[in-house]
């Protein structure tokens, strides 16, 4: 019997050894479960805070102009052709969430994991299978299932959103390429705008200078058409003389006989120019090749002179040059057609022949 007692007391130290044993090594257990679990709480409950609490949605569908897609023509169009792009646009995804789930007062729930009853807290068992219920109102499931499903949720905006920003960058770069090509269309345009403008400026010089000649002409025209006037007068007092003038025909064609034989002026000859400057190209009609010539006092006096002689009109070819002394370069000749002596203007043809260079306004006149 003694023998019986010291066994079982030493089956009982052994015991209480290795329960001694268990216990360090559940309790090193116990810690590491009870931190890992208190850990997990504390993450979920921020990470919760990061979740949106309810789906933002805008208040108002805000309305953006629409991209005009219409193609450009001369054609003026009111109501252009406008993109649908805004039509499909999700507004509600602009907007900001301004309530974010909040779970510091739901700690409790998070630590239980089996259902209890409200009032009693006694573990609710399945009816059917005598199982405790681990899911439901109170317990810690109910609270991660929620979580999940604004996760969820809140993925699923974010998945919109990055389909949505797909959508903007397409229509973005297809609105950047639009208005490249407009823009390059444009500064096109705007060129050729200048280009023309410039072209006009010219056009309206040139149509000035020839409204000033053609107002000139028109005077002179008049001025033509008073003499002409006076003439048809003088016409009719000097048919009542021709007779008489017929008489001394005779004696002035013995006196023209005589002049032959002395030392006069041939008939053919024309009053020596002097060399030297005698005006400057006032206007150029390229078209029927003639320039309209502003005289000076000195070819004018020695033209004047030519006519007075009696001999014929004369009409000699006169330089056009261009610069002065080391730059002076030779661009036509012209030959004197009409002189207006009282204005100091005349009108000369351009011998293409000679020509070297097209002739400018303000170039000067040679002899």
């Amino acid at each position: 019997m003694a023998k019986l007692l010291r066994f079982l007391i030493v089956v009982l130290l052994l015991l209480a050894i290795t329960s001694f044993v268990l216990a360090g090594m559940l309790y090193h257990k116990r810690q590491i479960l009870k931190g890992r679990t208190q850990q997990l709480e504390d993450t979920v409950m921020l990470v919760a805070t990061t979740f949106e609490s309810t789906v933002p949605t805008a208040d108002v569908e805000p309305e953006y102009p629409a991209r005009d897609v219409e193609a450009v023509t001369a054609k003026l169009v009111e109501n252009p052709e406008r993109s649908r792009f805004w039509d499909a646009y999700v507004h509600d995804l602009e907007q900001v969430g301004d309530e974010t789930m909040d779970l510091s007062g739901r700690r409790s729930e998070l630590m239980t994991y089996y259902r209890r009853d409200p009032v009693t807290q006694k573990i609710i068992r399945d009816p059917l299978t005598g199982e405790p219920l681990i899911d439901g109102p109170g317990t810690m499931r109910e609270v991660l299932d929620e979580v999940l499903e604004k996760a969820t949720e809140q993925y699923g905006r974010l998945n919109d959103t990055r389909e949505e920003l797909t959508k903007t960058r397409k229509e973005l770069v297809t609105t950047v390429e639009d208005l490249n090509k407009r823009k390059q269309g444009l500064r096109l345009a705007l060129h050729t705008v200048l280009q023309r403008d410039g072209t006009i400026a010219q056009l309206e010089d040139t149509i000035v200078s020839r409204d000033k000649t053609i107002r000139g002409h028109v005077a002179h025209i008049q001025e033509q058409n008073l003499e002409i006037e006076d003439k048809r007068v003088k016409i009719q007092d000097r048919d009542e003389t021709i007779d008489q003038l017929k008489t001394d025909v005779a004696t002035l064609w013995d006196r023209i006989h005589e002049l032959e034989d002395t030392n006069a002026v041939p008939r053919e000859a024309w009053a020596e120019l002097s060399p030297g400057f005698k005006g400057t190209v006032a206007a150029i009609n390229e078209k029927y090749c003639f320039v309209v010539l502003k005289l000076t006092d000195e070819f004018m006096e020695q033209y004047i002179k030519g006519l007075k002689t009696g001999y014929l009109k004369p009409d000699p070819n006169l330089m056009v040059i261009r610069g002065e002394g080391v730059d002076e370069r030779f661009v036509t000749k012209v030959r004197l057609r009409r002189v207006y002596p009282k204005r100091l203007v005349a009108t000369a043809d351009i011998l293409l022949n000679w020509q070297q260079m097209p002739v400018a306004q303000g170039d000067a006149v040679v002899y």
